[in-house]
């Protein structure tokens, strides 16, 4: 459940909170939140695409906004992740396919459970590691180094919460 407060997503759905298809979600935040570089750092978007998943992802089990007036998952705004209806585009849509089937998530006792990913703008060099927020520009960084998105979410989310990422297969 998303509360709508983008003018365009009021204009589609209304204000208040509905029920957006979470692939739909995605597609239509990595523009929003990530640089297009798909076609020089295709990894780089790649590990956005993990990031925007995951923390709306985490919020579908864990809803930041169960009350009133909201009782939503997620909002539209910088309060989560931007979310704009109809605003996908190939390249976006290609890196969230390609990451498609793939989450992360990490051990707590004997189980392994979803933890809230974190990501800021950052800025285009190393920096961050294990911090438990990703850096979008780090990420274009890596990418130009030859990285790929395993090893950009590693990076920066292994050992945040004590323990490493796991990818999991879905």
């Amino acid at each position: 459940m998303v509360y709508m407060t983008n003018p365009v997503n009021v204009t589609h759905y209304g204000s208040g909170t509905y029920p957006v298809d979470f692939g739909e979600y995605v597609y239509n935040v990595l523009p929003n939140e990530w640089g297009d570089w798909y076609e020089t750092a295709k990894t780089a978007v790649q590990a956005g695409a993990i990031a925007v998943k995951m923390y709306g992802w985490y919020h579908v089990y864990h809803p930041k906004w169960n009350f009133s007036p909201y009782y939503a998952d997620v909002q539209d705004n910088t309060n989560d992740q931007v979310y704009k209806y109809n605003s996908e585009t190939t390249n976006f849509k290609k890196a969230v396919n390609d990451v498609g089937g793939i989450g992360v998530d990490i051990l707590s006792g004997l189980s392994y459970v979803l933890f809230e990913v974190h990501y800021v703008a950052g800025y285009e060099g190393p920096g961050g590691q294990y911090s438990g927020t990703m850096w979008q520009y780090g990420t274009l960084y890596w990418a130009k180094q030859g990285k790929g998105y395993t090893y950009m979410c590693h990076y920066y989310w292994d050992r945040s919460a004590t323990q490493p990422i796991h990818f999991f297969y879905y």
